[in-house]
């Protein structure tokens, strides 16, 4: 009963022990040694358990030792030296599915160098501590991924070589089989990064070189630039600023190579909120961005002291805006398409007052005009000029309402003096001229042509 109970205790642990790569397959119980010992087992000799498994090889004292194979039941094999019934020295153990280990055993543990090779075509050779690997080793998987340097605990741990099937390559420091500390990862298509890493990713302080000449230096979080840092394009420009997923976002100052400058705030790598632009030719603008252009309200000033301050949308003056002219001109009202268009009033540095209709930056449509001298004009324009219906009255008390072309009486209209007299008929050039009729004030009339304000040829006085 007592040995049967040995044997079924020897059976569990081999069970137990062939599921594992990582532990000592065959470990006798003290019990079982002892009773080989008290049979005074030595030299050659052939064990087998009652499930199966034998040994064949060295004895000593009633325990494996020297040279000798164990053959288990599962399909499991070791072939090398034992010592008091433990592998010690060299040997290979062949594990299910196709994975072996040979190298170098003490106290039934993998210990000192060895090779394990793995099924489909993985691959350790190195050092071993504790049944696990430590020290100097390289690892191979089957996707063709290489590693070389130090292990700690059965994990990298320490400085190594670590290249990917693609071509890239990270040298430096690990913690837990991760990339952990400083270190330098280069990539097959030239952009290489050098500096601290974190459980596997770029964190921390670090250099970016890209493989067309940009680089940046600053922080990382998670694998992507995040925090202060300072990007540097091969072009010359430079931001210096805040990142984050990889893109500036926060505040920073972008310096262009030809002297432009912005100084604000960033999002999604885009100029976005709050922000001062400094153009190469002497402009400025303060204001709001969106989406990397001029967006909401800003002011944009001039080298020769013009200023715009109003709405945005796209670069563009859209919306309500002043625009103030060094001179004292000043023009107040809606912009569209980065030009005056809509209502609006211009104040002209001698004292002239337009109010209304503007088309791409010109008085065009319904408008009111004062001069600084009294004479008004209210009527229809275009490009600049009074053109179309309108009345034009002067200080001196004249009056004309008709039409307009080019700014001046042209067509059909009536006119009426400060002395009374009026005249009903044609213009040209600002000038009576064709068929009209003159009334005086004294009630006498003249129907007839006219010319440049002169009565010409064919005319009836009454």
């Amino acid at each position: 009963m007592k040995n049967y109970l040995i044997k079924l205790f020897l059976l569990i642990s081999l069970a137990v022990a062939q599921n594992s790569d990582n532990k000592s397959v065959i470990r006798p119980s003290e019990k079982y040694n002892s009773e080989l010992k008290n049979s005074n087992k030595n030299g050659q000799g052939t064990f087998t358990f009652p499930n199966g498994d034998t040994y064949v090889g060295n004895f000593k004292n009633g325990s494996f030792h020297g040279q000798g194979t164990l053959h288990v039941a599962g399909g499991e094999r070791y072939e090398g030296e034992w010592k008091s019934g433990k592998k010690d020295g060299k040997g290979t153990y062949f594990y299910p599915y196709g994975n072996s280990y040979e190298g170098e055993w003490k106290n039934d543990k993998k210990e000192g160098r060895g090779i394990y090779i793995y099924q489909f075509d993985e691959r350790y050779e190195g050092e071993w501590k504790n049944d696990l690997k430590e020290g100097q080793g390289s690892y191979a998987d089957a996707k063709g991924n290489t590693y070389v340097g130090e292990w700690k605990a059965g994990e990298m741990e320490g400085d190594g070589l670590y290249t990917f099937k693609s071509g890239n390559t990270y040298k430096g420091m690990f913690l837990n089989g991760l990339k952990h500390g400083h270190g330098t990862f280069t990539y097959i298509d030239g952009d290489k990064y050098v500096g601290e890493f974190s459980k596997g990713n770029m964190e921390g302080q670090g250099i970016f070189t890209f493989k067309e000449g940009n680089t940046y230096k600053g922080e990382w979080k998670n694998g992507v630039s995040a925090g202060m840092g300072l990007y540097t394009f091969k072009n010359g420009n430079t931001y210096k600023g805040m990142f984050k997923n990889g893109r500036k976002d926060g505040r920073g100052t972008f310096t262009y190579s030809d002297g432009e400058k912005y100084i604000g705030e960033f999002k999604e790598g885009k100029r976005t909120g709050q922000g001062i632009y400094s153009f190469k030719g002497g402009k400025t603008y303060k204001g709001s961005f969106w989406d990397g252009q001029k967006n909401g309200k800003g002011t944009l000033t001039y080298p020769n002291g013009n200023t715009y301050d109003g709405e945005w949308k796209n670069d563009l003056k859209e919306g309500y805006g002043t625009f103030t002219y060094f001179n004292g001109g000043k023009y107040e009202g809606e912009w569209k398409y980065g030009r005056e268009n809509g209502k609006g009033k211009f104040n002209y540095p001698n004292g002239d007052i337009y109010e209304g209709d503007f088309k791409n930056g010109k008085m065009e449509g319904q408008g009111n005009y004062t001069f600084n001298n009294g004479d008004k004009y209210e009527g229809a324009w275009k490009d600049d000029k009074m053109t179309g219906q309108g009345i034009h009255t002067l200080k001196i008390g004249y009056t004309y309402k008709g039409n307009f072309y080019d700014g001046k009486l042209n067509g059909l209209g009536s006119s009426i003096s400060s002395s009374g007299d009026t005249y009903v008929g044609e213009y040209k050039d600002g000038k009576m001229y064709g068929i009209g009729v003159y009334t005086f004030n004294d009630g006498n009339h003249y129907k007839g042509r006219w010319k440049n304000d002169k009565r010409d040829g064919q005319g009836e006085f009454t």
